[in-house]
């Protein structure tokens, strides 16, 4: 990640004579669109496009404009949080069973703490 917000990913928005230049993702809609057979619906599709597109120079070698980077972090931004959510989710069976699921509250429980 830090290699496309540094310009290092290997894609070139043409900026960099020494690489052909690709297609900007961010302003190439229609033809994303094109490629892909539907109307772009957002952040995933051009993400999705640009996946089967070749990088221009390997990654973290050489320098290049590209929105790319950008594009892929408002992704992660985006799904970042509820991919956290989702995982920690998860529990394993110890703590199942000290802290079983349920809908409602059995009962009310009245704990003394140390020091009160």
């Amino acid at each position: 990640m830090q290699q496309l917000l540094d310009h290092k990913g290997g894609y070139n928005d043409g900026t960099n004579p020494k690489y052909a230049a690709a297609l900007d993702p961010t302003y190439s809609m229609r033809q994303i669109g094109q490629a892909l057979g539907h109307v772009v619906n957002g952040k995933l599709d051009v993400a999705h496009y640009m996946y089967g597109q070749p990088l221009q120079f390997a990654p973290g070698t050489d320098s290049a404009y590209s929105n790319y980077g950008y594009l892929l972090l408002g992704l992660v931004l985006m799904f970042g949080p509820v991919l956290w959510l989702v995982l920690s989710s998860f529990k394993s069976a110890a703590a199942l069973n000290e802290f079983p699921p349920q809908l409602l509250p059995y009962g009310q429980a009245t704990v003394t703490l140390p020091g009160k």
